[in-house]
């Protein structure tokens, strides 16, 4: 009776072990991921600093948004024309729920922005939007009206080039005008706010007034605002999904110099 037995208590003990083995390897695999997550955002958290420190940004290896505000006041400080390119990718927040795919997509979209332009002086004035993930600034300084939409024509077609497409703004002041940075920069996202209304996938260019009143100014920038919150809601109704392993052939690792991502939830 006993002999019986043993091969019934063998094999019980030989699933408990089994199960117990199980156990402890999907254990260790939880301990492992929780792992990889902190170094994950420990690592984030230093290229911000970083970013911060030097001026870059992460994902892209472009200028940040501190340089940009920096530099836009010097260049206003003189007497030549500054325009400014304001580039809003299009299509992209609602592919937020594939982060390395929208890393991908924005990363070869920095680098399109980058070769467009021919000469180096204004590929070193390119920087990414700190406030929006798929945003983009290009300073020209000393650019006229004409050179600025042919320049900004350039990174559209190269955009496009990637199957990506934009809705550019830009705003030109005068050699014989005075505007802030901050006014300036208004101007270009308004312009590209109203390039998304054209339908996106577009260029709009702008020459402010220098008589603008404050008034004026406020009743503008009220349009962009409730522009952005009809996008806003608008966005939230509907997100497509997107397969996590659908993602794109991205750039060199040399191309770029950094890597984190910032999003801002808008249209």
């Amino acid at each position: 009776m006993m002999a019986d037995l043993l091969p019934l208590i063998e094999g019980c003990l030989i699933g408990a072990l089994v199960g117990w083995m199980a156990w402890r390897q999907h254990r260790q695999l939880v301990e492992l991921r929780a792992l990889l997550r902190a170094q994950e955002v420990a690592m984030g958290n230093k290229l911000a600093t970083l970013e911060q420190v030097i001026g870059f940004d992460a994902l892209t290896g472009l200028r940040g948004q501190r340089w940009f505000e920096n530099a836009l006041a010097t260049a206003l400080r003189g007497m030549r024309p500054v325009s400014i390119i304001y580039i809003d990718l299009d299509g992209i927040k609602a592919l937020n729920s594939a982060k390395q795919f929208v890393d991908g997509v924005i990363r070869n979209a920095a680098m399109a922005i980058r070769t467009s332009l021919r000469r180096t002086a204004d590929r070193d004035m390119i920087c990414r939007s700190g406030t929006a993930a798929d945003e983009f600034l290009v300073i020209l300084d000393g650019a006229s009206l004409k050179t600025a939409v042919a320049r900004a024509e350039q990174i559209l077609t190269s955009l496009r080039s990637l199957g990506v497409s934009a809705s550019i703004g830009m705003a030109v002041r005068d050699a014989d005008r005075r505007m802030s940075a901050v006014d300036l920069e208004r101007a270009a996202e308004l312009e590209m706010d109203r390039a998304k209304e054209s339908g996106r996938n577009c260029v709009r260019p702008v020459m402010p007034e220098e008589s603008e009143t404050s008034q004026q100014r406020s009743r503008r920038n009220l349009d962009a605002t409730r522009y952005r919150l009809k996008q806003r809601s608008q966005a939230g109704a509907t997100i497509p999904s997107v397969a996590s392993d659908a993602v794109p052939e991205e750039i060199a690792a040399d191309a770029t110099e950094r890597i984190e991502v910032t999003e801002r939830v808008a249209a």
